[in-house]
């Protein structure tokens, strides 16, 4: 027996076996005119048929994008059929597709993937299609103009994991019951829900009162997503510059919390910096880049992280997380430590522990050629609501702020030489000087 992956589309005529005791020879014919149109079409698409049991099929494809073609192709002209009889009883087809592992024994299909396959296919909805998350993931924008509706995860039977289902909306189609009371959505809304009519539809409700409130939690939820993280990120990028952003986001998020995988968590920190990533998807990629940043970006851009959650990207209760993710970036990284060093500084009333703390790390940044940090400190000295004045130092930063180019140093320092006394000048220029010797001996041998 042979194992490979492959593209089996599942497909039933709806409505025969009730249609056999009523008129026999009327549902055997139903069945022949399905046959004869998918065998004109299916050699164009390289499909074949595996099994016919009554009135259902399953065929194999090379690739989703040929299934998907196959059975949109069929659909439409089943559906024309239909318009142009409309004495006679319509040919409704339900219709299934998905991507899996299939063991070959001989010329038959057998697996859990076709059992996944057969169980959807049953209570699809007579005149569309339902895809497999895998299958909706590498047809997007492959297939035309097409239209999906997102129903979220199905438990089927003797299948381990719950499955995402994407329903192609098409012509002529009869929504099923078998929509009732599946999710919309595959993550609840992950922001706090806006506040709702009391007449509000009875699926909404319970979504809103189970959305998770811990990382923790979020994380659980995104671990579910085990289809999404089946999609490559090269399928992902595509999916994002069509302008999906929010299935795109959640590919990201699947892949990172599965896989590790350091592309989508770029890719992800992308959208957060560009503020693309879906409002109702914030507070998911919030815990993301808690728990994952350390492991999966480096330094430069965990300090950037850490400026997205002091600026309340992913929510005004999360910008604490921003000060452990610049202890852990400012090891090595520069501006990581001019931005926890502000940050302390800023804090309504800072201790006296966090203020040496955040002068040390400032002047660390600054010996390392950091402006924007000299600059922070010169402001800080030159302040009299904030310590006593100390001209020296503030003189010397401001001065190192200028010869590293910063366009205010300047300024802030033509205000300060207008309270500057002729017999502290010299003290101040000679410290400066010395100040900008020592950056200058730093930098050459790396320290």
């Amino acid at each position: 027996m042979e194992r490979k992956l492959t593209t089996v589309l599942f497909c039933s005529v709806d409505g025969y076996r009730e249609m056999l005791d009523l008129d026999e020879d009327r549902a055997i014919s139903l069945v022949h005119e399905f046959k004869e149109i998918y065998t004109k079409r299916l050699e164009d698409f390289r499909g074949r048929v595996v099994s016919k049991i009554e009135n259902e099929a399953v065929f194999e494809f090379l690739s989703p994008v040929s299934a998907a073609k196959f059975g949109i192709l069929c659909q439409k002209t089943l559906n024309e059929r239909n318009l142009a009889l409309p004495g006679d009883p319509p040919l409704m087809v339900r219709m299934a597709i998905h991507v899996g592992d299939v063991i070959f024994d001989g010329n038959d299909l057998m697996g859990s993937a076709i059992s996944l396959v057969n169980q959807l296919g049953r209570i699809a909805d007579p005149g569309g299609a339902w895809f497999s998350g895998i299958v909706h993931h590498e047809i997007y924008n492959k297939v035309g103009d097409l239209a999906f509706t997102d129903l979220g995860e199905k438990a089927l039977d003797h299948i381990r994991m719950p499955v995402r289902i994407y329903a192609l909306e098409l012509p002529g189609l009869r929504k099923t019951a078998a929509r009732v009371g599946m999710a919309q959505e595959a993550l609840p809304p992950l922001s706090p829900p806006a506040a709702v009519e009391p007449k509000s539809s009875a699926v909404s409700a319970p979504t809103a009162q189970a959305a998770p409130q811990t990382s923790r939690e979020l994380i659980a939820l995104i671990m579910r997503e085990r289809d999404a993280a089946t999609v490559s990120v090269t399928s992902a990028h595509r999916i994002l510059i069509s302008g999906n952003l929010d299935q795109a986001c959640r590919i990201f998020l699947a892949r990172v919390v599965r896989k590790k995988d350091f592309s989508s968590m770029v890719e992800l920190l992308g959208m957060a910096r560009n503020k693309s990533i879906p409002e109702r998807l914030r507070r998911a990629s919030g815990a993301v880049f808690e728990c994952y940043s350390e492991s999966l970006l480096s330094h430069k851009n965990m300090a950037i992280v850490g400026q997205l959650f002091a600026d309340s990207f992913f929510g005004a209760e999360k910008q604490g997380i921003a000060f452990p993710i610049w202890r852990i970036a400012a090891r090595k990284d520069v501006d990581a430590m001019r931005l926890l060093g502000c940050a302390l500084l800023d804090k309504p009333q800072p201790t006296e522990e966090e203020t040496s703390e955040a002068l040390l790390l400032l002047e660390q940044a600054a010996r390392k050629k950091n402006a924007k940090a000299a600059m922070r400190l010169g402001a800080f000295y030159a302040n009299p609501l904030i310590i006593s004045q100390h001209k020296t130092a503030a003189f010397q930063w401001f001065w190192l702020a200028r010869y590293l180019k910063d366009p205010a140093a300047q300024g802030e320092l033509e205000v300060m030489a207008k309270s500057i006394r002729k017999d502290e000048f010299s003290s101040m220029k000679i410290t400066a000087e010395a100040l900008i010797e020592e950056v200058e001996w730093s930098t050459r041998y790396n320290f």
